[in-house]
């Protein structure tokens, strides 16, 4: 029930992220253009909140795994769904109205 290449490649996805939005603040900023840095900034946090999420979701991932193997089920089905939800906040960012800053 791990998070597998998807939840390897959207952490990719994530960190790649912000590494672009960091260059393009910077480079809103040398122009002197502060409401699209603004904007900017505001993707880069949820970015990086979300990526503290996908983090997270892994660490219960983990948990999850050494209740079920200690035949501890409700624990584990307690920790897959906070899993769940901390998912739902990383697919939250791919597909919320983000403005468009291209």
């Amino acid at each position: 029930a791990g998070a597998g290449a998807g939840g390897a490649a959207r952490l990719e996805a994530l960190q790649a992220e912000v590494v672009r939005l960091d260059a393009r603040i910077d480079e809103a900023v040398s122009v002197e253009d502060f409401e699209l840095a603004d904007i900017l900034e505001a993707r880069r946090r949820a970015a990086a909140a979300a990526m503290q999420s996908w983090e997270e979701a892994e660490e219960l991932r983990l948990a999850a795994d050494q209740a079920t193997a200690s035949e501890e089920w409700e624990a584990a089905e307690e920790l897959e769904q906070k899993r769940r939800r901390l998912l739902e906040r990383v697919d939250a960012f791919f597909v919320e109205d983000a403005p468009c800053v291209e």
